[in-house]
């Protein structure tokens, strides 16, 4: 069985034309308080070393973070064209390398990146706050960002790390439901792998997956941003291909428009069948970028295509854009509350980013959540192939609206808990039955996988007959307005090791609190990392292999340099 251990990465790598791994105790991903880059040698940190840690940023209920770099055209060969300092300066930190990269300057003009903030979570006493509550996520945007990220060379940008979106970017092998039921419910309790005394405790909740050809007839309007800032290769050449995947997997009962804008706005293709493939792939390859983004009044045409061309099945806009609206309806408030509204007529939104230097990535979160949609990253064509082709079902297909998870904890068995990120999708309590406050939206095939550390009470057995936690469920059928609310009780009887699922599960969370510095990563070194991975089969999950590989890149560089 090959593996994504060190076994795993000596094969890939040397084919990658990489050298064999040797791994460092250096943390390389993301950290705003290292320093510049030096000469002199680097003392490596032990396993026993405290663990650095980043403050929180205000805990306002949004907080941007944008990313500016200013990069110049090269300098001399015994001159690097990226300044770190200048860089740190920019996104307001102190020195360090920041994004600028393990492998040094960049070439090209200004690029700027905006990401939400992120206020890292914390331990929660029971005994005040035994509830945790969340709308569901199923985004995995954040996870196809950073690889593209560390393929570039860069750290990752400390808020483009979602700890969820890593969680839920993994495949797992979950249970189906059963016959009536929307979800199946998987939990495990085990030693937590970063903090001795602690447990971590799994919920994975799961929609039954569906053929593709079983989807319902469906309606889709591709909403094309051909703007000027698209022309990269990584934008309209590559929307292009992967619109190209879908399109090959349509049918003759799904009906395809296609808006473009920049400086105005143009339907290239309306209320086309599916099987019109030559009509569409021809229309799409036409497709140039060129001037500003009137993407508000885009978004406006294609709403009213999608409800002129309504079918009884899945009715969706497709939007593939790198975020940038600057003509039109530009307030992202304005823009959410018309998105929320069209969502009324059962018209929902899906989300697609692309390209790297321009992208907005918290206001196509944002809009991919008021939409009843998903935000994926496209970063490649393996990552559309994923999203459009294998996840089509998925993508498309809202099986379940508005849901909620909340989790209530036993005071007389935990002493306290943490959520592993969801930091944004953060409900409170009252919220859960409260219907006019919005939750996630689930496709078919679907799954949602949350991690708790907690602490357990001492005089608590482990093999307690009382539950350790109730589980809730609320949602809403897709074309339906009614809640509908399903629970289950967690056991606390502790494994003696992860599952399969949860070993990825906890592999991914590690790796994402890994290059975000987390602040409770508790013993999560790089080495840590590649130990846990060794216990992964590599063909089973290639965007962790991806990952890792990019991690071995970067500290044999690093090392390099020293």
């Amino acid at each position: 069985m090959q593996r994504l251990g060190l076994p795993f990465l000596a094969a890939s790598l040397v084919l990658a034309g990489c050298s064999e791994p040797q791994i460092s105790e250096k943390q390389i991903a993301g950290n705003p308080q290292a320093t510049p880059p030096s000469t002199a040698p680097t003392p490596k940190p032990t396993e026993n070393s405290p663990p650095l840690s980043v403050p929180p940023p205000p805990p306002e209920s949004v907080v941007e973070t944008e990313v500016t770099i200013t990069e110049q055209e090269p300098k001399s060969s015994n001159e690097s064209a990226f300044d770190s300092n200048q860089w740190n300066s920019a996104v307001g930190l102190g020195g360090g390398a920041g994004a600028g990269g393990r492998f040094g300057g960049r070439r090209g003009t200004q690029l700027s990146e905006r990401y939400a903030a992120i206020e890292q979570s914390g331990y929660l006493l029971t005994s005040a706050s035994p509830m945790s509550t969340f709308a569901a996520d199923v985004d995995t945007a954040s996870f196809s960002n950073v690889l593209r990220q560390l393929k570039a060379g860069d750290n990752p940008i400390t808020d483009s790390v979602r700890l969820e979106e890593f969680i839920n970017a993994m495949r797992y092998e979950l249970p189906q439901p059963k016959a009536r039921q929307s979800f199946a419910v998987e939990t495990e309790v085990t030693a937590c792998p970063w903090n001795d005394a602690h447990e971590l405790v799994r919920i994975a909740v799961a929609t039954k997956e569906i053929e593709t050809d079983k989807v319902p007839p469906c309606n889709l309007v591709f909403l094309v941003d051909v703007s000027g800032s698209m022309s990269y290769a990584n934008k309209l050449p590559l929307l292009k291909k992967a619109f190209g995947l879908l399109i090959d997997q349509l049918r003759p009962q799904d009906r395809v428009s296609i808006v473009t804008y920049a400086a105005g706005v143009t339907v290239p293709i309306e209320g086309a069948r599916g099987d019109e493939k030559l009509r569409l792939q021809a229309a799409l390859q036409q497709l140039k970028s060129s001037g500003g983004t009137n993407g508000a009044g885009a978004i406006q045409e294609a709403y009213d295509l999608a409800v002129k061309h309504r079918v009884p099945g899945v009715n969706r806009v497709v939007l593939a854009t790198d975020g940038d609206f600057n003509i039109g309806i530009s307030s992202a408030d304005e823009l959410e509350a018309f998105i929320t509204k069209k969502k009324e007529l059962d018209v929902f939104l899906s989300v697609l980013g692309f390209g790297r230097g321009n992208l907005k990535d918290d206001r196509l979160e944002r809009l991919a959540n008021r939409g009843n949609g998903v935000y994926s990253y496209i970063a490649d064509l393996a990552t559309a192939r994923r999203v459009l082709i294998e996840g089509f079902g998925a993508t498309m297909m809202t099986v379940a609206k508005d849901v909620k998870l909340q989790t209530e904890w036993n005071p007389k068995l935990v002493t306290s808990f943490r959520l592993l990120g969801y930091e944004n999708r953060a409900l409170a309590t009252r919220d859960f039955k409260d219907d006019k406050k919005d939750g996630g939206e689930v496709g078919a095939g679907h799954s949602v996988t949350a991690l708790y550390e907690i602490e357990r009470k001492a005089d608590a057995a482990a093999g307690s007959s009382e539950p350790l936690a109730t589980l809730r469920i609320r949602y809403k059928p897709p074309e339906g307005d009614k809640s509908r609310e399903v629970s289950e009780s967690i056991a606390g009887t502790v494994s003696a090791e992860l599952s399969a699922n949860g070993q990825v599960a906890a592999t991914a969370a590690a790796l994402a609190m890994h290059l975000r510095k987390d602040k409770h990563r508790g013993t999560i070194t790089q080495a840590s990392l590649f130990a846990m991975s060794e216990k992964l089969e590599a063909k089973r999950h290639p965007e962790l292999a991806a990952m890792f590989a990019e991690l071995h890149r970067g500290a044999t560089a690093t090392d390099s340099e020293r």
